[in-house]
Formats: C-alpha cells, structure tokens, sequence
C-alpha cells in the first residue's frame, strides 16, 4: 500500500477497554489489533492516527484514563479524542437510553469536539470535557511528539491547521 501512494493511516479505535470496544462500539477489533496495524504502518513510513472517543455510555473515568494512556504509549502521530455524541437512530444513541441517559433534543448539542449531549450516571460532562483537554494536552506534548507540534509552529500553514483543530474544541 505504501508503493501505492498510502501516506497517512486512520484507525477508529475508540476506546483502550475492550469491553466499550466490544459492548458499546461493537467493533470486531481488539487493542492488540490497534497496536500491530500502528507498529506495521509506522514500519512501512506511514503516518499513524486514531480515533478516540471518550465518555461512552456506562464508561468509567479509569477507563476513558486507560485510553488516553494507550493513545500516548502508541507510536503515533496524531490523536483524536472526540467526547462521544449518541446520534438520533444510531445503535449508540440506543443504548444510551437503554442505560439511562438523558439526551437532548438539542441539535447544537450534538458537537462532539467540544460538549457532551447526553448525560449519564457515570463521568459528567465537565470531567469528559477535562478528559478530552488533558489527552490531548499529554498526548500532544510527549517528547515523541514535540517535533510534530513545533513543525506546526514553525510555517504560517501548519500554524493555522494547528489553531484550527484547537478552535473545535472550545
């Protein structure tokens, strides 16, 4: 794939618990699955990302903490931690009321980048909110990825794309 022209590979993988892997985002992947397509893609020259997603229905704090911790020991690139927004007709969104929640039936709600629109038992919104800022914060600022933030600082394109992903999530 590389010889074809693959630069740059995204990974949807959600969460570090196997269990909201398996039980909530009903994946058909495991942790070890992530870590082996990161290490071969990071081998072959291919830039790595995942996705993330934090504050799923019935998620603990440990376990949304264990997955910023898997995201920061993977050898990647960059990093996605979006706080989970159960859409309207999707299976999230489902059991999201079957364990309880409250959802809004505000569409501005619904911005998964910077709020949570659905409430639970489990981590409140102001604590996923301060999940998400430090993931990225620990993430972003390992001495692995350094290089990659000051690239970005350093020419007036990066600068914007970089302010630009920060803006989303305020």
């Amino acid at each position: 794939m590389r010889e074809s022209g693959l630069r740059c590979l995204h990974i949807g993988a959600e969460s570090a618990t196997q269990r909201i892997i398996d039980a909530i985002y009903d994946k058909g992947i495991t942790l070890l699955d992530v870590r082996r397509s990161v290490e071969i893609a990071k081998k072959k020259d291919i830039r790595a990302m995942c996705f993330f997603m934090l504050g799923a229905p019935t998620e603990t704090r440990q376990e949304i903490e264990n997955t910023i911790r898997f995201a920061r020991e993977l050898p990647l690139d960059e990093a996605v931690f979006n706080i989970v927004a159960p859409m309207p007709g999707t299976r999230l969104y489902n059991l999201a009321k079957e364990s309880g929640s409250r959802i809004s039936s505000r569409w501005e709600d619904f911005n998964y980048y910077s709020q949570r629109a659905y409430s639970n038992s489990g981590v409140g919104a102001a604590q996923v909110k301060y999940l998400q800022l430090k993931a990225l914060f620990v993430f972003y600022f390992s001495p692995y990825r350094l290089k990659y933030v000051l690239r970005h600082f350093c020419s007036l394109r990066g600068l914007r794309k970089l302010l630009r992903k920060i803006s989303r999530f305020f």
